[in-house]
Protein backbone atom coordinates (compact mmCIF):
# COMPACT_ATOMS: atom_id res chain seq x y z
CA UNK A 1 0.00 0.00 0.00
CA UNK A 2 1.20 3.48 -0.79
CA UNK A 3 0.97 6.44 1.55
CA UNK A 4 -0.71 8.52 -1.15
CA UNK A 5 -3.61 6.04 -1.28
CA UNK A 6 -4.96 7.51 1.97
CA UNK A 7 -5.16 11.02 0.54
CA UNK A 8 -6.54 9.93 -2.82
CA UNK A 9 -9.36 7.88 -1.30
CA UNK A 10 -10.21 10.57 1.26
CA UNK A 11 -10.39 13.33 -1.34
CA UNK A 12 -12.49 11.26 -3.75
CA UNK A 13 -14.95 10.23 -1.01
CA UNK A 14 -15.23 13.92 0.00
CA UNK A 15 -15.97 14.87 -3.63
CA UNK A 16 -18.56 12.08 -3.85
CA UNK A 17 -20.26 13.40 -0.70
CA UNK A 18 -20.24 16.97 -2.01
CA UNK A 19 -21.72 15.91 -5.36
CA UNK A 20 -24.33 13.76 -3.61
CA UNK A 21 -25.46 16.66 -1.41
CA UNK A 22 -25.71 18.94 -4.45
CA UNK A 23 -27.55 16.26 -6.46
CA UNK A 24 -30.28 15.63 -3.92
CA UNK A 25 -31.13 19.34 -4.10
CA UNK A 26 -31.98 18.95 -7.81
CA UNK A 27 -35.52 18.16 -8.98
CA UNK A 28 -36.19 14.42 -8.76
CA UNK A 29 -36.32 13.90 -12.53
CA UNK A 30 -32.87 15.48 -12.90
CA UNK A 31 -31.21 13.27 -10.25
CA UNK A 32 -30.98 9.98 -12.16
CA UNK A 33 -27.92 10.63 -14.31
CA UNK A 34 -25.82 12.38 -11.61
CA UNK A 35 -26.70 9.68 -9.05
CA UNK A 36 -25.63 6.97 -11.52
CA UNK A 37 -22.27 8.72 -12.00
CA UNK A 38 -21.87 9.19 -8.25
CA UNK A 39 -22.65 5.50 -7.64
CA UNK A 40 -20.11 4.47 -10.28
CA UNK A 41 -17.45 6.74 -8.77
CA UNK A 42 -18.23 5.40 -5.29
CA UNK A 43 -17.94 1.81 -6.53
CA UNK A 44 -14.65 2.41 -8.32
CA UNK A 45 -13.18 4.26 -5.33
CA UNK A 46 -14.22 1.46 -2.99
CA UNK A 47 -12.67 -1.06 -5.37
CA UNK A 48 -9.44 0.99 -5.38
CA UNK A 49 -9.48 1.08 -1.56
CA UNK A 50 -10.08 -2.68 -1.34
CA UNK A 51 -7.19 -3.33 -3.74
CA UNK A 52 -4.90 -1.09 -1.69
CA UNK A 53 -5.92 -2.82 1.55
CA UNK A 54 -5.33 -6.27 0.03
CA UNK A 55 -1.87 -5.13 -1.03
CA UNK A 56 -1.22 -3.87 2.51
CA UNK A 57 -2.36 -7.14 4.07
CA UNK A 58 -0.07 -9.07 1.72
CA UNK A 59 3.01 -6.91 2.32
CA UNK A 60 2.28 -5.50 5.81
CA UNK A 61 4.00 -2.24 4.99
CA UNK A 62 3.12 1.24 3.77
CA UNK A 63 5.39 2.62 1.07
CA UNK A 64 6.03 6.39 1.27
CA UNK A 65 5.63 7.36 -2.37
CA UNK A 66 5.10 11.10 -1.80
CA UNK A 67 8.71 12.08 -2.71
CA UNK A 68 8.39 10.07 -5.95
CA UNK A 69 5.05 11.64 -6.85
CA UNK A 70 6.30 15.21 -6.53
CA UNK A 71 9.79 14.57 -7.92
CA UNK A 72 8.98 16.02 -11.34
CA UNK A 73 6.56 18.68 -10.10
CA UNK A 74 6.44 21.61 -12.52
CA UNK A 75 5.10 24.62 -10.68
CA UNK A 76 4.79 26.71 -13.87
CA UNK A 77 2.45 24.18 -15.49
CA UNK A 78 0.46 23.56 -12.31
CA UNK A 79 -0.19 27.21 -11.49
CA UNK A 80 -0.68 28.03 -15.17
CA UNK A 81 -3.50 25.49 -15.42
CA UNK A 82 -5.04 26.78 -12.15
CA UNK A 83 -4.96 30.34 -13.52
CA UNK A 84 -6.48 29.06 -16.76
CA UNK A 85 -9.37 27.53 -14.81
CA UNK A 86 -10.08 30.86 -13.12
CA UNK A 87 -10.01 32.69 -16.45
CA UNK A 88 -12.26 29.97 -17.92
CA UNK A 89 -14.93 30.62 -15.27
CA UNK A 90 -14.85 34.36 -15.92
CA UNK A 91 -15.10 33.89 -19.71
CA UNK A 92 -17.94 31.39 -19.24
CA UNK A 93 -19.90 33.95 -17.23
CA UNK A 94 -19.60 36.53 -19.99
CA UNK A 95 -19.38 34.50 -23.23
CA UNK A 96 -21.02 31.17 -22.39
CA UNK A 97 -19.98 27.55 -22.25
CA UNK A 98 -19.03 26.87 -25.87
CA UNK A 99 -16.89 30.00 -26.35
CA UNK A 100 -15.18 29.60 -22.97
CA UNK A 101 -14.57 25.88 -23.45
CA UNK A 102 -13.14 26.39 -26.92
CA UNK A 103 -10.76 29.09 -25.71
CA UNK A 104 -9.81 27.07 -22.61
CA UNK A 105 -9.09 23.88 -24.55
CA UNK A 106 -7.04 25.63 -27.21
CA UNK A 107 -5.21 27.86 -24.72
CA UNK A 108 -4.54 25.02 -22.27
CA UNK A 109 -3.24 22.66 -24.91
CA UNK A 110 -1.04 25.35 -26.46
CA UNK A 111 0.30 26.14 -22.98
CA UNK A 112 1.12 22.44 -22.50
CA UNK A 113 2.79 22.24 -25.96
CA UNK A 114 0.30 19.83 -27.54
CA UNK A 115 0.73 19.55 -31.34
CA UNK A 116 -1.73 21.72 -33.30
CA UNK A 117 -3.16 18.74 -35.19
CA UNK A 118 -4.08 17.06 -31.88
CA UNK A 119 -5.61 20.29 -30.62
CA UNK A 120 -7.86 20.54 -33.69
CA UNK A 121 -9.00 16.91 -33.47
CA UNK A 122 -9.62 17.13 -29.72
CA UNK A 123 -11.50 20.41 -29.99
CA UNK A 124 -13.84 19.28 -32.77
CA UNK A 125 -14.45 15.88 -31.15
CA UNK A 126 -15.19 17.30 -27.70
CA UNK A 127 -17.45 20.10 -28.92
CA UNK A 128 -19.50 17.73 -31.12
CA UNK A 129 -19.73 15.17 -28.31
CA UNK A 130 -20.73 17.76 -25.71
CA UNK A 131 -23.34 19.27 -28.04
CA UNK A 132 -24.78 15.84 -28.86
CA UNK A 133 -24.89 14.59 -25.28
CA UNK A 134 -25.95 17.69 -23.36
CA UNK A 135 -27.95 19.70 -25.88
CA UNK A 136 -29.55 16.99 -28.03
CA UNK A 137 -29.74 13.87 -25.82
CA UNK A 138 -30.07 15.18 -22.24
CA UNK A 139 -31.50 18.57 -23.23
CA UNK A 140 -29.47 20.31 -20.53
CA UNK A 141 -29.19 24.05 -21.06
CA UNK A 142 -25.55 25.07 -20.99
CA UNK A 143 -24.59 28.57 -19.83
CA UNK A 144 -25.06 31.08 -22.66
CA UNK A 145 -23.22 33.90 -20.93
CA UNK A 146 -24.23 37.48 -20.23
CA UNK A 147 -23.29 38.61 -23.76
CA UNK A 148 -25.48 36.04 -25.54
CA UNK A 149 -28.46 35.80 -23.16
Amino acid sequence: MKKSDFGVVTVIYAVILLFFVMTIELPEEAQTYPLALIAALFGLTTLYLATALLKYWAERRIHNDLPEIFAGFQAKQFFGVIAGCAVYLVIMYFAGYYVASTLYLVGGMLFLNVPKKHIAVSLVTLMVLIYAVFSLFLKVPLPAGVLFS
